[in-house]
């Protein structure tokens, strides 16, 4: 299934076995592709949150513009479960996904960029734990 292919995916990031990963997240990508509609439910959460983890292999892996291009789909699709939602869990993956693509632009050089993404992680990291109203 698509879910065990994502935690596949998660473990093998953990243990530095890059390539595996990306495979376990491209099959995991396959699989949420062929159940998924356009609406944002919990399916594309799920979707968008193994974009994410691909975009951190390939972060890994230096393949920066590959992990933007994944990077700005995960944020896409999660402001849009983030604006249907709006609850804490998925405050906090958009906060992660933005703090990738932080990371991501300044690989690239892109400073002004990842200074916005910073600010936007850390105020959705403020909401998400009730620093803010």
């Amino acid at each position: 299934s698509a879910r065990a292919r994502l935690n596949c995916g998660e473990v093998y990031i953990r243990q530095g076995r890059l390539a595996e990963a990306l495979a376990a997240y491209n099959e995991a990508l396959a699989g949420w592709e062929a159940v998924i509609d356009d609406e944002p439910d919990d399916t594309m959460a799920d979707y968008a949150y193994t974009l994410y983890g691909k975009a951190d292999v390939l972060h890994h892996l230096e393949r920066y513009g590959e992990a933007l291009y994944l990077s700005d789909r995960s944020i896409a699709i999660d402001r849009a479960v983030v604006k249907r939602v709006n609850g804490p869990r998925e405050r906090k993956t958009l906060a992660e996904a933005v703090n990738l693509r932080d990371h991501i632009l300044t690989r690239l050089g892109r400073t002004n960029d990842a200074q916005e993404c910073f600010r936007e992680a850390a105020q959705l990291k403020g909401k998400t734990h009730g620093l803010e109203a």
